[in-house]
């Protein structure tokens, strides 16, 4: 995946008094952070101003998040990054349990105009954060915590608004393997 600027639109940015939208993508399973991202939900679900969101196949179950139903699919690449941008998501948790080699919901977050919260030990989820300064990478769940009960996530969001506001990136997805397995063999 390649991310690359693109100038500013008129594309609706929500005001700073908005909710901060935060969002968790794709399969919700543990080594991906659900349990974390369930647990920032429980601990700020009495504060004002945050609306919790999940973006994927099947409903998770939980009535406190709000429920998107995704399907990304060869025919169908851009459907998890477009729905990123149509629900003006702020920021999205990837909370990896080890080093990803790569992640898509990072790139997708991005690209659809989010930040990432993760992880020290996230690998290129880390990486990607840094590298684009798309986002907070954090030591620990404790460090998560107290980023957000200090008004960290606040501030994280009104950077992606802003960033947002400035133009968005355009994801270019390659065919990765399949551009190696598809060309012709020599005989």
């Amino acid at each position: 995946v390649e991310l690359t600027p693109l100038p500013p639109t008129r594309a609706c940015v929500p005001p700073t008094e908005a909710p901060v939208r935060l969002a968790f993508i794709g399969t919700p399973a543990p080594h991906k952070g659900w349990p974390v991202f369930t647990e920032l939900q429980r601990r700020l679900r009495a504060e004002p101003g945050y609306e919790f969101w999940y973006f994927g196949a099947e409903d998770p179950g939980q009535p406190d998040i709000q429920h998107v139903e995704v399907h990304v699919r060869a025919s169908d690449p851009e459907a998890m990054l477009r729905a990123i941008q149509e629900h003006q998501v702020d920021l999205v948790l990837h909370w990896a349990s080890w080093r990803e080699t790569f992640s898509f919901s990072t790139f997708e977050a991005m690209g659809g105009g989010a930040f990432v919260l993760t992880n020290a030990g996230s690998g290129n989820v880390a990486a990607a954060v840094t590298a684009l300064d798309r986002g907070a990478v954090l030591k620990d769940t404790d460090a998560l915590y107290a980023h957000a009960a200090s008004g960290g996530i606040r501030d994280l969001a009104d950077r992606a608004r802003a960033a947002r506001h400035k133009g968005a990136l355009a994801a270019t997805f390659s065919n990765m393997s399949f551009d190696f397995l598809e060309r012709e063999q020599p005989e």
